[in-house]
C-alpha cells in the first residue's frame, strides 16, 4: 500500500472514525500527530516502510457489543473502528491495532 494511503488511514482514524467518546482530532492536530508518528520511524522519516490494511479478525472478541463474556486474550469487538495496520521494512515490522470501544 502507498505510503500516502496509509496517512490517509491514519489521519481518518484520528478525525472521523467511529469514537465512543464523541471526540476527534482537529485536521491540524491530527497532520502533526501523523507526521510525528512517520517520523518517529526508524529509517529515512518513514519513507522507507509499507503499509498494509489487515482484516481485524485474528483477535477474540471483547464481548463489549454482545455482552458475552470473552475468552483471553480479547482485543477487537467488531465495531467499524476495528483496524489493523501492518508497517514493514525489511527485517523490521510493526502491527498497529485499533479498538474504537472504550
Amino acid at each position: 500500500m502507498p505510503i500516502g494511503f496509509s496517512l490517509a488511514r491514519l489521519r481518518w482514524m484520528l478525525c472521523e472514525a467511529y469514537s465512543p467518546y464523541g471526540h476527534h482530532r482537529s485536521p491540524a492536530h491530527a497532520e502533526q500527530l501523523v507526521r510525528d508518528f512517520v517520523h518517529e520511524l526508524p529509517g529515512q522519516g518513514g519513507s522507507a516502510w509499507s503499509f498494509a490494511s489487515v482484516q481485524p479478525d485474528f483477535l477474540r472478541s471483547t464481548g463489549y457489543y454482545n455482552r458475552e463474556e470473552p475468552l483471553h486474550p480479547a482485543y477487537f469487538d467488531g465495531s467499524g473502528s476495528d483496524t489493523a495496520t501492518f508497517l514493514d521494512r525489511g527485517l523490521v515490522c510493526y502491527l498497529l491495532l485499533t479498538n474504537g470501544s472504550p
